[in-house]
């Protein structure tokens, strides 16, 4: 089936937009370290490391198995996040974050099986292998502590964070053969694929435990969203080969992520 180019109107790049947001958010943060004067606890710095469950979503989680050089499907099953987050406190409740941190999903080998084996019968043996989705992150962020009273060892804290990611679309290859045929099994193998550094969000709220005056406990849920482009090229007159046209292709790294970790204050 030949694939067509679809025009659409003129509009600023997406992530221009993105680029802007981003330097208004670093302003923001640095113009609150300046008016910060109020009472600003002992201990001002924090470390928490945390890790858990990385879900997902949308069409970072598409099942999908397409030839079409226009399909971005995840094929992403859950998988594992996990940040480093440095924290100052600028006032008894504002503070500046940092997180460093990464997740692994892998692609769902039993659908693409499952696929295969519907071009064939129940006899297929068919073997997939597939490289995982690896997502490494910087963003900086503002968070926000809220005590349930003035006495109480536990404690909210929202957080907005704005940076950067990369990542690179991963591969999969498979083979396949029927039991008692001779001859060489089929194959086919996709590679990997480079990904631009592109931006990133996330917006999570985290409940603490004060274990002791320095140590703590957490519990976090966030969303984190990229939505990183590549250009490519592809025939347009498929399966002819003469008119080579241009297209840019968006995928998504959208997930919901919960984690427990542990922090201490210095």
């Amino acid at each position: 089936m030949a694939c067509k180019a679809v025009k659409s109107s003129p509009e600023i790049p997406f992530i221009k937009m993105k680029h802007i947001a981003f330097f208004l958010f670093l302003l923001f943060s640095v113009l609150a370290t300046v008016v910060a004067k109020a009472q600003v606890p002992d201990e001002k710095f924090s470390v928490r490391i945390e890790a858990g469950a990385s879900i997902p979503l949308g069409r970072f989680a598409h099942k999908s198995f397409s030839a079409t050089p226009h399909d971005t499907s995840g094929n992403a099953v859950v998988g594992l996040s996990a940040d480093a987050v440095f924290m100052y406190q600028l006032k008894k409740s504002l503070g500046v974050s940092l997180i460093i941190g990464g997740s692994i999903n892998k692609q769902d080998e039993e659908y693409l099986r499952n696929e295969i084996k519907k071009h064939g019968s129940d006899q297929m043996i068919v073997n997939v292998n597939s490289d995982n989705w690896k997502v490494f992150k910087v963003m900086p962020g503002v968070y926000y502590s809220i005590p349930f009273s003035s006495a109480s060892r536990w404690e909210l804290t929202p957080m907005i964070s704005m940076g950067f990611c990369k990542t690179k679309v991963p591969g999969f290859s498979y083979s396949y053969y029927y039991p008692g045929l001779s001859g060489p099994a089929s194959a086919f193998s996709k590679g990997k694929e480079n990904l631009p550094v592109t931006f990133c969000y996330s917006a999570s709220l985290a409940i603490n435990y004060q274990l002791s005056r320095r140590l703590f406990v957490l519990a976090n849920a966030n969303y984190f969203g990229a939505s990183p482009s590549q250009e490519y090229n592809y025939y347009a007159d498929w399966p002819q080969t003469t008119e080579l046209a241009s297209a840019k292709k968006h995928y998504s790294l959208a997930s919901a992520n919960l984690k427990i970790g542990a922090g201490i204050r210095f």
